[in-house]
């Protein structure tokens, strides 16, 4: 009986041998997209590293940009984003951007584009003639540029999003002899670095590069800026690869020995992504002025950064007693991401009686860090009588100090920055955004809304197929099996 379990276990063996040769998980076979890549319909991809989280949403124009409001399709992202189907039936051909509810144009949101066809197959075989010892670093698809506004003895928080393992520094080449290299924190996919207002504050106003430095696959910075001696260091002994010392009062030399040593140094493999950085004067700039039946309100813009407490004084020299500037000062928050200028608004208490006639004048103030940032904005205020029946009336009215009239509204609106009001033409798909100030309560109406598609994904357990060899080997151990009884 011994040889008998002898062959059973054999033929297990040999079944087990060719089940495992055959299945293959199917997350090997799935071309893996990076962000930019191109996918082909009725193809199983992994995509999970060209969504947006935490909602995993893309959304799709059909003019092939970005941009269009809302987007003519939005694709939620369910089940096993590893091994997803493209389903003809649902994706578009053309470019799906990442989708967050809003379209994010300081991050490069491309997350893949769908061509007709089939993928090529690419042929690995190299010629022995064309082999070398020498390390070939694959081409990878890198996101930005990222481009930031910043003011002038600000300390802005630099954020950026990118689906990545490795650690990142942030280069700056500002000012004559001026050079940043700072280690960023990661938070998942996020990277950021806390600006100091002494990093700000040293520039002069104007525009800056600079790039964000990922260590890349060997997990080390492979350039580094050594600020005692004012060159540039790599982690590898100097019979490896010797420092480079540039003119550091040259910035612009500074950053071309910079690229030349992460392209060409010993063993490095950094990623470089483009950063550009304007720095301004502050500024706060009124945009809009409107005078209602119990309050002033202002809009505007700047370039301090978002979560920047704004502070405005009415008449500031008129008013002696506290309680009498208390009523007159009040405070709103700015908010923005880095990429253009951030916003204002605020709502002020005051009856058009409080606000005589002539000039006055808003003071405006941002205080950070010890320092304190003031400017102001003048303007008038004039009457004028209108002849309704039965008895005349005065209409206040405002203007700037060279006399354009800013129209007066009831009852403005706080809201936190101009509302996108989107008309869609009956007979067109088309749709339009167009900026407008709110003069009257508007009546609520139902706001378009993206088409959700929610597709299916395939199977996220993968089992082992059932093929012909394996019936066949199962079908000759179970009549072996038999015999042997």
């Amino acid at each position: 009986m011994n040889w008998k379990w002898f062959i059973l276990l054999l033929l297990i063996a040999f079944g087990l041998t060719i089940a495992l040769g055959i299945f293959v998980p199917v997350d090997a076979l799935n071309p893996v997209l990076l962000q930019g890549d191109v996918a082909y319909l009725s193809e199983t991809v992994d995509l999970s590293r060209t969504i947006a989280w935490p909602d995993n949403e893309l959304a799709w124009c059909s003019d092939g940009d970005i941009g269009c409001s809302p987007p003519d399709q939005v694709i939620q992202i369910e089940g096993y984003m590893y091994s997803y189907y493209l389903d003809p039936a649902v994706w578009h051909l053309g470019t799906y951007y990442k989708w967050d509810g809003q379209w994010n144009r300081g991050e490069y949101s491309v997350a893949f584009t769908i061509k007709p066809g089939t993928r090529p197959v690419t042929n690995e075989t190299i010629p022995a003639e064309n082999v070398t010892n020498e390390t070939v670093i694959p081409n990878v698809t890198l996101e930005g540029p990222y481009h930031y506004l910043v003011a002038r003895g600000d300390d802005p928080l630099i954020t950026v999003r990118i689906a990545r393992d490795d650690n990142a520094h942030l280069w700056m080449f500002g000012a004559t002899s001026q050079v940043i290299d700072y280690p960023m924190v990661k938070d998942g996919f996020d990277y950021s670095y806390q600006m100091k207002t002494t990093d700000t504050f040293s520039q002069t106003a104007g525009k800056y590069s600079g790039y964000l430095q990922f260590d890349g696959k060997n997990g080390m910075q492979d350039v580094k800026w050594d600020n005692t001696t004012k060159c540039l260091s790599t982690p590898y002994r100097t019979s490896l690869q010797k420092d480079v010392c540039p003119n550091v009062w040259n910035p612009a030399n500074v950053k071309m020995e910079f690229e030349n040593l992460v392209k060409t140094g010993y063993n490095s493999d950094d990623i470089l992504i483009p950063v550009t950085m304007e720095v301004k004067e502050p500024e706060i700039i009124v945009t809009e002025l409107s005078l209602g039946e119990t309050k002033i309100w202002v809009q505007g813009r700047t370039t301090w950064s978002d979560g920047t407490t704004l502070t405005f004084k009415l008449d500031p020299n008129n008013y002696a007693l506290a309680q009498e500037i208390r009523l007159h000062t009040w405070n709103t928050t700015i908010e923005g991401n880095l990429t253009d200028y951030r916003t204002f608004s605020i709502a002020c208490p005051l009856t058009p009686e409080e606000l005589y006639v002539g000039i006055h004048e808003l003071k405006m103030s941002v205080t950070k860090n010890g320092f304190t940032t003031d400017m102001f904005y003048n303007f008038r205020r004039t009457d004028t009588y209108v002849l309704p029946t039965p008895t005349p009336k005065v209409v206040a009215i405002l203007t700037d100090m060279n006399g354009t009239r800013i129209t007066p509204v009831k009852t403005p609106i706080p809201i936190p920055a101009p509302i996108n009001t989107v008309t869609v033409e009956p007979t067109t798909a088309v749709t339009t955004a167009t900026p407008v100030i709110v003069t009257t309560q508007p009546t609520e109406s139902p706001q378009p809304t993206p088409t959700k598609m929610v597709t299916a994904a395939q199977t996220t357990i993968p089992t082992i197929p059932l093929t012909p060899l394996l019936c066949v080997a199962a079908l000759v151990g179970m009549i072996a099996w038999r015999r042997l009884k």
